[in-house]
């Protein structure tokens, strides 16, 4: 499991594989997205189930580590 160099809202280090519950602004509301931690094309990002991804980074999301896919795999079929 690789450090991404972020931490989560509760100052926990977020790791490749985690799984996590991310709050997004699209457009007119927040949303929340539960996905896992990936690295891919030089980018950390989070994949939801159905291959969604998006940027990790971004300065305006909330995010909350909620398990790891190596404990908590159903939390990332579900």
């Amino acid at each position: 499991m690789q450090y991404t160099g972020l931490k989560d809202k509760n100052g926990k280090k977020i790791f490749e594989g985690d799984i996590v519950d991310i709050s997004v602004y699209d457009r007119l509301d927040w949303s929340s997205i539960k996905g896992k931690v990936v690295f891919l094309n030089g980018a950390w990002l989070v994949e939801d189930v159905g291959h969604f991804a998006i940027t990790l980074q971004s300065e305006t999301n909330e995010i909350e580590i909620i398990g790891n896919v190596h404990e908590n795999l159903g939390l990332w079929e579900a």
